[in-house]
């Protein structure tokens, strides 16, 4: 079930897209990319989709996009053979 729907910003002064998937289990809420939209995740085959369709193996995700320096929060770990994607 989809439910695609525009919800007015007092504080962004303009309607924003809004799209709901289910109506059960545990509420995920996704945040576009820069310049992208609410259906975004759709149209993308990417780390968080893969988890959001399969809630029966994943309870939990983090994920990030865009460029981070985690050296501070990996400070043992780093090697040639440490990717983020």
């Amino acid at each position: 079930m989809k439910v695609n729907t525009r919800w007015h910003s007092a504080r962004l002064r303009q309607d924003i897209q809004v799209v709901r998937w289910g109506f059960a289990g545990v509420p995920v809420l996704l945040f576009p990319t820069a310049g992208g939209d609410a259906e975004e995740c759709e149209r993308f085959l990417n780390a968080l989709l893969s988890i959001c369709t399969h809630p029966d193996v994943f309870t939990h995700a983090i994920c990030m996009s865009g460029t981070f320096d985690l050296a501070r929060f990996l400070p043992n770990a780093q090697s040639q053979d440490m990717h983020f994607i």
